[in-house]
């Protein structure tokens, strides 16, 4: 069995947490694909979830190798001080931290930002 990749975190419709998994059609898919084949596929677990509260793998992780996700909610490290920010995608599809009035903050560094914290606990 193929175990599915982790690309996709969004709010669970039945417990209101956050989950992660690979998405398709307003589900995320958790576990092993247990068959497939051109008609069909079987996977462990299908959990609907919240469309708004998507968000994709920035393939980043943060000071404390946890994965950054779009949407969460981050600590941002910049000179002598600590910001609050949120990761967004830009439209040239690049990651970035952006504080609450929208401002641009900074961008993400490549697999692991050491000034960066993931403060969303999910």
């Amino acid at each position: 069995m193929n175990e599915l990749r982790t690309t996709f975190r969004a709010k669970s419709l039945i417990t209101g947490k956050y989950i992660k998994g690979a998405y398709f059609d307003g589900y995320i898919l958790q576990g092993s694909m247990i068959e497939a084949n051109e008609e069909y596929c079987v996977v462990e677990q299908w959990t609907p979830v919240e469309k708004d509260t998507l968000g994709v793998f920035t393939c980043t992780y943060d000071k404390n190798n946890v994965p950054i996700f779009e949407g969460h909610n981050v600590e941002v490290y910049i000179y002598d001080s600590v910001k609050q920010g949120k990761v967004i995608y830009n439209e040239w599809n690049s990651p970035l931290i952006i504080d609450e009035d929208g401002k641009r903050l900074r961008g993400l560094s490549a697999k692991k930002d050491i000034l960066v914290r993931v403060i969303d606990k999910d």
